[in-house]
């Protein structure tokens, strides 16, 4: 009951009160940053002074990581099909004899 009535009637009494100030739409404040999971492709875009460049560099940047991740995964894909492998080969040899 409490928190019905908290939820319909007062739902912004735990907000920050600067959500309560009007924003200017012409200028963006300056401590804006991204989060951090944006941080190393906003200084990368930063960095470099040619935007193409920058997409360039950061399709690099993930095309690399990418390859990590198949080369990971095809590692234990194989490491998973040979021990596959060798379990079924023991596991029909008792069941047949």
């Amino acid at each position: 009951m409490f928190f019905s009535i908290w939820i319909f009637y007062a739902p912004n009494i735990l907000g920050h009160p600067d959500n309560y100030i009007p924003a200017n739409p012409m200028s963006t404040p300056p401590h804006i940053m991204p989060e951090w999971y944006f941080l190393p492709i906003h200084d990368i875009l930063r960095s470099i002074p040619d935007k193409s460049g920058g997409v360039a560099v950061i399709a690099l940047v993930f095309m690399s990581i990418g390859y990590l991740f198949l080369k990971v995964y095809m590692y234990v894909v194989q490491v998973f099909a040979r021990f596959t492998k060798e379990y079924f080969s023991c596991f029909w040899r008792i069941a047949y004899y």
